[in-house]
C-alpha cells in the first residue's frame, strides 16, 4: 500500500501505510521484515523533507537489519 501511494504522489498516505505494515511486523518477530517497512517510511519523509525523520527511520533501519534473518522472517 506504501509504494501504491508513492507511485501515486501521496506521501503522507504511504507513510502512514508504513507505519500500519511497521505495526503488524513487529507481532511478526522479524527483524528484516520491519527494517523494510522503516525502509518504506524514510523514503517517503526524505520526499517529504523531513529530515530528522528520516533520520531517524533510518537508523532504525540499519539497527533492524543488522540484526540478521531469524525464523519467524516471511518468505
Amino acid at each position: 500500500m506504501s509504494l501504491l501511494a508513492k507511485a501515486q504522489g501521496r506521501p503522507s498516505e504511504a507513510i502512514s501505510a508504513a507505519r500500519g505494515a511497521q505495526s503488524v511486523a513487529r507481532h511478526l518477530g522479524s527483524a528484516r521484515l520491519l527494517s523494510l517497512c522503516h525502509m518504506r517510511e524514510a523514503g517517503e519523509r526524505v520526499l517529504m523533507g523531513a529530515g530528522g525523520a528520516t533520520d531517524k527511520a533510518i537508523v532504525a533501519v540499519h539497527t533492524l537489519y543488522a540484526k540478521g534473518p531469524c525464523a519467524a522472517a516471511p518468505s
